[in-house]
């Protein structure tokens, strides 16, 4: 299936935004207008892209400054349309971020999260072709950087 990411991003955006958890958050779009389609699932993308936005708010729980921001960017890179989920909340230390995306591992406390979203998410993205990888530093934030392979015109 041929995807518009933007598009995805856009409606998944207005769809979360309703959420109580994003009402202190500025949560920007930086889509680039000229990024071409992905072959995916969008179910999978959606998924992928609701459980990277829950995560960094609640990173971003209590934090009041800096203002609490969470931004999605798209860009074009080779092979690759690259979506980035950058937050300023709590970040991670390396032992945490050693362990993203082992299932069942959580640094939310009991009742908030099973620590399934991550490892669901890598699998979802990598069925897809892509690959997703973190970078955090503990106070500073953390950024997600998902890389899905672009259409190529199918030749028969």
């Amino acid at each position: 299936l041929l995807l518009d990411l933007n598009n995805l991003i856009r409606n998944t955006v207005r769809f979360i935004s309703f959420d109580r958890r994003f009402s202190s958050i500025d949560l920007d779009l930086e889509l680039d207008p000229a990024l071409p389609a992905v072959r995916a699932v969008g179910d999978h993308f959606t998924q992928v892209i609701m459980n990277l936005l829950v995560n960094s708010a609640d990173a971003l729980e209590g934090r009041v400054e800096p203002k609490p921001r969470i931004v999605v960017s798209t860009r074009h890179s080779g092979e690759y349309a690259e979506v980035v989920v950058s937050d300023n909340g709590s970040g991670m230390d390396r032992a945490t971020l050693s362990r993203v995306f082992e299932e069942f591992f959580t640094t939310k406390p009991p009742g908030k999260g099973t620590g399934i979203g991550m490892a669901i998410s890598k699998s979802l993205i990598e069925s897809d072709g892509g690959t997703i990888s973190v970078e955090s530093e503990l106070g500073a934030g953390t950024t997600i950087t998902v890389r899905l392979p672009i259409a190529k015109d199918d030749v028969t």
